[in-house]
């Protein structure tokens, strides 16, 4: 016996478009297609072999750009780190000019924030830098 037929899906998941669609549900979609096709008319093979290198060249991709953002966050981290007791100029939240020297990092989700003259200040928002003279470094 068929049930009723509703609006609503079983999963909690927020449905998304195609473009959305994770490597299983993809290929969930893919089983099913090839279970309830025609037995009179199959799927021909090389659209099926399209979609799957469709697949392939979607998971590479999103791979590759899941490691360029952990490289992006280890150049910033590296970064703010060289700025450690360099004297820097940065523009805070609010709008405020601050001066000082940069103390620590503290790393974060969002990225790295300089302590500046007490403040913690996004290292985007830096806007000059130089060495301190007397620090071991040449001004």
């Amino acid at each position: 016996m068929i049930g009723p037929v509703s609006g609503s899906s079983p999963s909690a998941q927020p449905t998304t478009g195609i473009g959305g669609m994770d490597g299983n549900s993809f290929l969930n979609l893919m089983i099913a297609q090839l279970k309830y096709q025609n037995p009179f008319q199959p799927m021909d093979a090389s659209a099926m072999m399209q979609q799957t290198s469709s697949l392939t060249s979607v998971q590479t991709l999103q791979g590759l750009s899941a490691l360029q953002k952990e490289i992006l966050g280890m150049q910033e981290a590296a970064t703010a780190t060289g700025f450690i007791g360099k004297q820097v100029t940065a523009t805070d939240a609010a709008g405020a000019i601050l001066t000082g020297v940069v103390s620590n990092v503290t790393f974060t989700a969002t990225g790295p924030l300089l302590k500046v003259a007490g403040t913690d200040v996004p290292i985007a928002a830096i806007t000059q830098a130089s060495n301190v003279s007397g620090n071991g470094t040449q001004a």
